[in-house]
């Protein structure tokens, strides 16, 4: 079900203001993305924190609001330090296997 124009600008600007975790389905891609909104532009170009809350890097971190299909507002905040614990490991654990030699 798609959300209304209304309704996603709402909550893009609540992302923006309060740092909530947004989760994101993309037309055109499977995975849903939970990140933050760093910007947003003319209220049609959203600039999206370029990690996600697990550590991933977004491939596509501006988007045009027409690309996105749905969108959900979480009370969690970006910056919990349950969130920043996860990408701090998330980040030692890729750093150990780019050490590793087999």
């Amino acid at each position: 079900m798609r959300n209304s124009y209304d309704k996603m600008l709402k909550d893009l600007f609540r992302s923006k203001e309060s740092g909530n975790v947004v989760a994101f389905k993309v037309k055109g891609n499977e995975k849903t993305v939970l990140t933050a909104v760093d910007d947003v532009r003319a209220n049609r170009i959203i600039v999206l924190n370029p990690v996600s809350v697990y550590g991933v890097p977004i491939e596509e971190s501006v988007l045009h609001l027409e690309d996105i299909e749905n969108i959900r507002v979480y009370n969690a905040r970006y910056t919990d330090p349950i969130y920043v614990r996860i990408r701090e490991l998330k980040n030692n654990i890729d750093q150990i296997r780019r050490n590793l030699r087999w």
